[in-house]
């Protein structure tokens, strides 16, 4: 990194995003150079906690899609039944994952 790079803002872009684990890390090792990170870009959020560990630490996510309407999608389109969907909704809701210390 350049020394005249120090202070500036950029921007995280991943596929997607569960529990920020590795974004954390990423972020991490470029604030330590000096740089600036105040937004994550995903493909998809998984709705597994990730949006709100980051939020804890001021940064905001952005995603193109999230997890529940891509599977009401999938419902409504008839590629899952409602009981599919159900069924993964609730696998989801239960393995949410822990908030961070």
């Amino acid at each position: 990194m350049r020394p005249d790079d120090v202070g500036k803002t950029i921007v995280v872009l991943d596929d997607l995003i569960t529990s920020a684990n590795s974004k954390i890390e990423a972020i991490d090792l470029f604030e330590a150079e000096g740089l600036v990170v105040k937004d994550v870009v995903v493909l998809v959020d998984r709705e597994q906690g990730g949006k709100e560990e980051l939020a804890k630490r001021g940064i905001t996510l952005h995603a193109a899609l999230t997890q529940r309407p891509m599977l009401a999608h999938l419902r409504d389109s008839g590629n899952i039944t409602s009981a599919q969907y159900e069924e993964v909704i609730a696998y989801l809701d239960a393995q949410k994952l822990p908030p961070q210390s």
